[in-house]
This record gives structure tokens, C-alpha cells and sequence, in this order.
């Protein structure tokens, strides 16, 4: 970062105030990146990276590790250190990866036949092999007030890793380990819920994402509404396993609501359209939709062509495939002069 910021020109009285707002924009920009780097997620994507977890056993390091956390601009003094070099290394790579994985995973269970690539979902495409006991760092030599979200953040992380392996149940006891000691993170519940949609565990992936939405509420946390919305849509998700339609789309337009996403949009359709099916399934009866055409013919026989248009639509409900009812009805439009409303019921009948 210190190179990067000797690039800038040094300011003279000839620098313009664009250009010093340009300066002063990099610094910022510089500084921004310098924070996302060595973050509170660092220790956990440290002690996940085969390349890096080894580096953590070692005390003096992890001190140095704890200075530079605090103060990145203590980066250059150990610039010639290679174990500094591998650590920035898979931090700028790990970071460009989280750029579009909000939550720290790559991507979601599926839905009903498919709802699959949401984003920010633990991905079980990527094996993960690593060895738990040389991975877990000496959390004792935090401070004591650090301990806590220190390992949770581990935990995470290594329940990312375990999804990413397809080991969904050591996947579970990691995130468990993180709810203890992070009850309020609301990441590693809906994670929680993305394995046990992978287990089929529908009812237990409903329950872990009402939860986060409902204590997110009531503790006043203020999560990002982007992990609220995917807890909405994972609800969604299990939903439609469940084949539970109308209820997914109402999950899935919360969700909308909350962070607009296209995938999630394309799945809301998709669960209206299915509801409106079942919806049509269970109206459809032909006996009732005859019962509904005979009435229809004796209002229109009275000239009650309004009421004889409604009792030959709520046969059309009951039966889309009967001509006679489009037929029928199009002969009381023509009546009362809808004569556009008549010709599309008549190529109806007849199509």
C-alpha cells in the first residue's frame, strides 16, 4: 500500500484541486481495501488455506499477524517476510472470491428442481481436504475479549470448508460451535440452513432462516439485508420441495423486497405459476363446470346476459377445455355488445 501511495505525485502549488481529490480518493481507497484485507474473517480463511494454517502454530507470528491487523500500514515493515508475502497472497485472493460471495460461500442448494447458483451459499462443487488439528489456531493466545469471535469466525469458516467436501454433518457441528459462541450472527444460521437443505431437512432449513429473520428483528441487529433476503428465499427454496407454491411465493416476494435479485425473481414466477396450476387442478371439475353452463343458459334465456357471462366463466374455471362454455359465453359478449371480448371466445372454443 505504502508503494502504491509514493506513485501518487508529491502535491505542488501547480496541483489542481482535481487532482488532490483524486489523491485523496486513493488514499481512502487504498485504506478501504488495507481494512477489507485484515478483516475479522482473516484468521478464519487463514486457518482454512492449507498454504497458511501451518504459519498460525507459530506464536511470533501470529503476534505480528495481530499488529498488522490493527495497523495495516505495518505491512511494508515485513515486506521481505515470505510468510507475509503467502499470507497477502491468499488474503487479495480470498478477497476477490468474497466479492461476490457476500457470506463467505460460492453457492446454494437447490430448490425445487432447481432453484441452484443462488449466491452467497456454501458451494459443494469445491473438495476441501484438511487436516482439523494442525487448522485450529491457539485461540488462548487471543485477548480474552477477541477469543469468542475469533473462533466462531474459525468455526465458519471451517464449516464452509466442510460443505465445500459434501460433509454435511461435520459441516452442521461447526456452524453449531459458531452459534454457541455467536449467537447474533445471522451468516452461519442461514449457512446453517443451506446444509440442511443439501440433507433434505426442509422443516430444518425453514425454521433456522424464520429464526434469523425473526431475531434479527427483535435484537435490532442490523443485518445486511442481503443475508435477510436470502433467508427469505431459502425459505422459498424448501417451500417448494415441500410443494408448497403459493407459501414460496410469498417467501421468495419478501425476499425480492428485501434486496432485488433476478434469479430470485425468475424463481417468484416460477412459483406463482405452479400455484396457479395446483390452484386450477384442484377447482377442476367437470361435473360442476356443466351444473355452472346450465344455469348460464337460463340467465341468457331471461336476458340476463351479465349474469349469464359470470355463471359461464366460473364454468370455464371448472373446465378450461370445454368449448361450449367459450361458446356460450361469447354469445352473451355479442349481446351486450363486447363484441372483441365475444371473438376471442369463440377462437377459444374453437382452438
Amino acid at each position: 500500500f505504502d508503494t502504491y501511495r509514493r506513485l501518487i505525485p508529491r502535491r505542488n502549488p501547480e496541483h489542481t484541486i482535481k487532482q488532490q481529490q483524486q489523491e485523496e480518493q486513493l488514499n481512502r481507497t487504498m485504506d478501504k481495501l488495507a481494512g477489507g484485507l485484515f478483516g475479522d474473517n482473516m484468521w478464519g480463511k487463514l486457518a482454512t488455506n492449507p498454504e497458511t494454517q501451518k504459519l498460525l502454530a507459530d506464536p511470533e507470528f501470529v503476534k505480528i499477524l495481530q499488529d498488522v491487523q490493527k495497523d495495516p500500514s505495518q505491512m511494508s515493515k515485513h515486506s521481505q517476510d515470505p510468510r507475509m508475502m503467502k499470507v497477502f497472497t491468499v488474503l487479495l485472493s480470498s478477497m476477490a472470491t468474497d466479492f461476490h460471495s457476500p457470506d463467505g460461500m460460492h453457492a446454494t442448494g437447490t430448490a425445487t428442481g432447481g432453484y441452484s447458483k443462488e449466491r452467497a451459499a456454501p458451494s459443494a462443487s469445491e473438495p476441501a481436504s484438511r487436516d482439523e488439528k494442525k487448522a485450529r489456531p491457539d485461540f488462548s493466545l487471543y485477548p480474552e475479549e477477541e477469543r469468542a469471535m475469533k473462533e466462531a469466525e474459525w468455526e465458519k469458516e471451517a464449516g464452509n470448508a466442510a460443505y465445500k467436501a459434501k460433509n454435511f454433518e461435520l459441516a452442521l457441528q461447526h456452524y453449531e460451535k459458531a452459534m454457541e459462541l455467536d449467537p447474533n450472527n445471522m451468516t452461519v444460521l442461514t449457512n446453517r440452513a443451506a446444509v440442511k437443505m443439501e440433507m433434505n431437512d426442509y422443516d430444518g432449513c425453514i425454521s433456522d432462516c424464520e429464526k434469523a429473520i425473526k431475531d434479527n428483528k427483535e435484537k435490532n441487529l442490523r443485518t445486511d439485508y442481503k443475508i435477510i433476503a436470502r433467508a427469505y428465499a431459502r425459505i422459498g427454496n424448501a417451500l417448494m420441495k415441500q410443494e408448497k407454491y403459493q407459501l414460496a411465493a410469498q417467501n421468495y416476494e419478501q425476499s425480492v423486497l428485501e434486496f432485488k435479485d433476478t434469479k430470485i425473481q425468475d424463481k417468484l414466477l416460477e412459483a406463482k405459476r405452479m400455484a396457479r396450476e395446483e390452484q386450477e387442478k384442484e377447482y377442476f371439475s367437470p361435473e360442476l363446470s356443466e351444473k355452472a353452463r346450465k344455469e348460464g343458459n337460463d340467465a341468457f334465456k331471461r336476458g340476463d346476459y351479465p349474469e349469464a357471462i359470470k355463471l359461464y366463466t366460473e364454468a370455464i374455471k371448472r373446465n378450461p377445455k370445454d368449448p361450449a362454455a367459450y361458446s356460450n359465453r361469447a354469445a352473451a359478449y355479442t349481446k351486450l355488445g363486447e363484441f372483441p371480448h365475444g371473438l376471442k371466445d369463440c377462437e377459444r372454443a374453437l382452438e
